[in-house]
This record gives C-alpha cells, sequence and structure tokens, in this order.
C-alpha cells in the first residue's frame, strides 16, 4: 500500500473481531519497525510489553477509557482487542522521555499493523498503576501507552471539519466519524506567498 493509502487506513480503531487473533511473531515484526525510527539523543528508552492472551488482555480491557468524545461509548469484552502492546519507559535509561519518541513509535506499529491487514488505537487514558500491576513490570518500566490492536469491526471515514468542529462521531454502532481540517487550514503561506 502507498504511504498516503496507508496514513488513511490507519484510524483510531475502537471495535474489533475478537476471534480474529494476532501471533506474537506478527507483533515482534511491527515492535521491529521501530528499531528503525530515529529517537531524540538516540536514547532509544523506550520498550515494550505485548499480550496476546484473554489472561492478560480481559483485566487490561477493564482499566481503559475509550472515546472522550463519546461518553455514552464503551466496547464489550466480545469486541476488545485480541492485542495489546505496552508502550514503557525504561526509568533506569532516563527520568525523562521526549513525548515524539511515544509518537514516533506508536504510529510506526500502527501503520506496521495497518499495512498487515488489522488496526488499532493508541491509548493514554487508562489506569496506568493497574496495567503495571496487570503486566507484573519490573520497577523500572512504566506504561507511558498502551495500543489495542486487532481486526477491525467498524468503518472510520475522513471528513471535511465544519464550523471549526473537530469532534469524532458515530452515525451507527460501527460507522466512526473523523474531522480533519483542509490543507488549506492547516499550511501558512510565508511572506503572503501561497
Amino acid at each position: 500500500m502507498e504511504l498516503k493509502e496507508l496514513l488513511k487506513h490507519s484510524r483510531s480503531y475502537r471495535l474489533y473481531d475478537h476471534q480474529a487473533l494476532i501471533s506474537q511473531d506478527l507483533i515482534n515484526e511491527w515492535i521491529e519497525a521501530t528499531r528503525y525510527a530515529p529517537s531524540a539523543r538516540n536514547l532509544q528508552a523506550l520498550k515494550f510489553a505485548t499480550s496476546i492472551l484473554p489472561t492478560t488482555n480481559d483485566p487490561i480491557f477493564h482499566q481503559i477509557k475509550w472515546a472522550g468524545y463519546l461518553p455514552d461509548f464503551s466496547p464489550t469484552l466480545s469486541q476488545s482487542a485480541t492485542a495489546y502492546i505496552a508502550i514503557l519507559i525504561d526509568r533506569d535509561l532516563t527520568q525523562s522521555i521526549p513525548s515524539i519518541d511515544i509518537g514516533i513509535c506508536a504510529q510506526t506499529i500502527l501503520l506496521s499493523a495497518t499495512n498487515s491487514g488489522y488496526g488499532g488505537c493508541i491509548i493514554e487514558a487508562f489506569h496506568h498503576r493497574k496495567v503495571n500491576e496487570i503486566l507484573n513490570l519490573p520497577k523500572n518500566l512504566e506504561v507511558s501507552h498502551l495500543i489495542a490492536l486487532g481486526k477491525p469491526l467498524e468503518e472510520s471515514q475522513i471528513e471535511a471539519v465544519h464550523n471549526n468542529d473537530i469532534k469524532y462521531y458515530r452515525s451507527s454502532p460501527t460507522k466512526h466519524h473523523v474531522p480533519k481540517r483542509s490543507l488549506s487550514e492547516i499550511c501558512i503561506p510565508l511572506n503572503g506567498k501561497d
């Protein structure tokens, strides 16, 4: 898939086919791709923990807040992700990680998953301490973000922003709409030139 098409298909999915499992080998390929991504000061202080089993997936699922603009929306356990990748900060290597490193790695994983026919959602709204406990992590590792992964059971449609309203919404239980600003709104001309 060409990069622009890959980016268009890499959306935040929250409903998944619970029967479509993802192998650890495939997840490892997606994580492997992050090794080639830039890292501030080349610190490479991010680590990754994966979950592909219900014994950890189900407890993690219950710690997540799924959609800030949709307060009544919550997937059921039967629509939950079949894998999670926890992005970890190794506190033995640094006390502060540039947020750009987290974003680059998360996007790299999502694009890799999309290219393999899966989808995901980068999540920061979850009970961090409880997820650390569920994953039984060493003290030096701290969960920064989660990436939920699976075969999407929903369609995500990009559309134009109207009246400056950027809130995503659903027109049906499985149809998700994501307003995006136009190129002319985000590209600022310099010196009065287009």
